[in-house]
């Protein structure tokens, strides 16, 4: 009798496995149909999709240092976080007034510019007063700001430098006049001597009498005291002095003067003039002829008379 099963095997084949439990399909050879291949991988797709990009883009490190499609997404989320809703555009060299107007306006503090109740200046300038801007600082720092488009914290970084440059230049002059004085000081001195003093508090007391008639010498004094002190001033003061005599009006106690009223020149001379007048009689008489009372009074005029024009004329 023939064998069915091993006839159909043997005209079949033997199949790897057919002799395994003979189920449904084991028969069919692995190699009837095609094989499926494996699905692509996602970091060759990325790398497939960099080669797509302008080779400026393929060797820009961020690309190069991004491995794949999410870490791509990610750094574009991270940036857009990081610009914000709104983006200003980067000024190009062929914009004109518009745009540079449209851009400073983004810039431009909304409320306008205000001046910082506190500046910050070098620590070299601690020991200084710190001014306050004048109104007409103010309104050209605001317009300079304007025109630049600076923000509210740039525009305190003007002010700030502005009153350091204020600041440096009063340091600057006031260490030019102590030694513009100074010299001037010690000139004079070296020219008039031992009547140095007797000279300055003529032309001091000279300076007092005028100023009551034209009290603009004051203020140009008090503007400059390099003038006040210069040789050429105190000269001229003290030659009026000389010149005047007793012509100059008395001074008066507005404190023009560092001398008062009784140590002046005009009021030393007053005295002398007072002495004279008050003792014509002792003065012009010949002590000869006089009693030892009167002459004793007379020598103590003469004393009192001898002591003024010291003060006056020096010793």
């Amino acid at each position: 009798m023939i064998d069915l099963h091993k006839t159909f095997r043997e005209e079949a084949g033997e199949v790897e496995g057919a002799g395994e439990g003979g189920g449904l399909g084991s028969g069919f050879s692995s190699g009837g149909a095609d094989p499926v291949a494996p699905a692509e991988t996602s970091d060759n797709s990325y790398q497939q999709f960099i080669s797509t990009l302008p080779e400026e883009l393929q060797s820009n490190p961020t690309i190069q240092n991004t491995k794949s499609f999410d870490s791509l997404a990610s750094q574009l989320v991270n940036a857009q976080s990081a610009l914000g809703s709104k983006r200003l555009q980067a000024p190009q060299e062929d914009w004109g007034a518009d745009e540079w107007e449209s851009f400073n306006s983004e810039l431009r503090p909304k409320d306008g510019y205000k001046v910082p109740d506190e500046v910050s200046v070098s620590e070299e300038f601690d020991n200084m007063e710190i001014p306050q801007p004048s109104e007409k600082s103010v309104e050209d720092l605001t317009q300079f700001a304007t025109e630049q488009g600076l923000t509210q914290k740039q525009f305190d970084g003007l002010v700030s430098r502005y009153t350091e440059l204020q600041l440096e230049g009063e340091s600057k002059m006031s260490s030019h006049n102590k030694d513009a004085i100074h010299k001037y000081g010690a000139d004079m001195a070296e020219e008039w001597g031992n009547r140095f003093d007797v000279n300055m508090k003529a032309a001091n007391q000279t300076f007092d009498s005028l100023t009551q008639e034209i009290p603009e010498l004051a203020e140009l004094m008090e503007w400059s005291p390099v003038i006040a002190n210069h040789p050429a001033v105190l000269k001229l003061f003290h030659k009026i002095s000389e010149i005047s005599g007793d012509a100059l009006p008395m001074a008066g106690s507005s404190g023009a003067s560092p001398f008062g009223q009784g140590e002046s020149i005009q009021g030393i001379k007053a005295q002398i003039q007072q002495l004279d007048t008050d003792n014509e009689g002792l003065i012009m008489t010949d002590p000869a002829s006089m009693n030892m009372a009167d002459r004793s009074k007379r020598e103590d005029v003469l004393q009192k008379r001898i002591k003024l024009y010291s003060k006056l004329y020096g010793n």
